[in-house]
């Protein structure tokens, strides 16, 4: 086990072969999480929390591990396609980035041995490579001692994760506000244009009666 902490499931040298927001044919709309390979297999949290569910999902993350970090409910970490029965923590477990949690495996929807590391807030995947310290890139040969980070930076790591979360929600939510006060209005004129039609062919009809 390493000296120091990272936020990244494996130590020593890994790869990134899986990216989030990646589009294929293994993914409907689009990969939720980043996707990591490694010759040491052994697989550790990377928050300090508490395990709130070790399940089995036939169809799609396999074996997998979720973690709730320490003081952000909203917020779930989770390690998907373990091998199925090497999970050495159980729900409610306290975790930290030294408690191994599992061995990288291929259960699941997965097509070769990795761990896919997903982030969610209120049940909403994100982009976990911030917080990871990571680009969101495909990358060969990292070394984990270039991504040390110290649980008392934990906290400041995730309320960042949330700011953008509601930043980009309420932004979102903004636009879809004016899109919703747009159509509305075009409604209304399309009314306007259909009575302004029937008030001039009734201008028509009494012209032709005066005639």
């Amino acid at each position: 086990m390493a000296s120091y902490t990272t936020n990244i499931p494996v130590n020593n040298v890994f790869n990134v072969t899986a990216v989030f927001g990646q589009s294929g044919s293994m993914w409907k709309n689009g990969h939720k999480g980043v996707d990591i390979t490694a010759d040491n297999k052994s697989l550790y949290s990377i928050c300090d929390g508490e395990v709130t569910v070790v399940g089995w999902d036939a169809d799609g993350w396999g074996r997998y591990v979720s973690i709730k970090p320490n003081g952000f409910e909203r917020i779930r970490i989770i390690l998907c396609h373990l091998v199925k029965d090497s999970v050495k923590v159980k729900v409610g477990d306290k975790v930290t980035r030294v408690t191994k949690i599992g061995t990288m495996g291929t259960t699941g929807n997965s097509t070769g041995v990795h761990v896919h590391v997903e982030m969610r807030v209120d049940n909403t995947a994100v982009d976990p490579t911030p917080y990871m310290l990571i680009a969101n890139k495909k990358a060969s040969g990292l070394e984990d001692t270039d991504y040390k980070f110290n649980s008392s930076d934990q906290n400041a790591a995730l309320t960042a994760v949330l700011a953008a979360f509601d930043t980009k929600n309420s932004s979102e939510s903004s636009h879809a506000e004016c899109e919703k006060k747009i159509k509305s209005l075009e409604a209304e004129l399309e009314s306007v244009k259909a009575k302004l039609s029937a008030a001039e062919s009734k201008i028509q009809n009494v012209k032709k009666i005066i005639a």
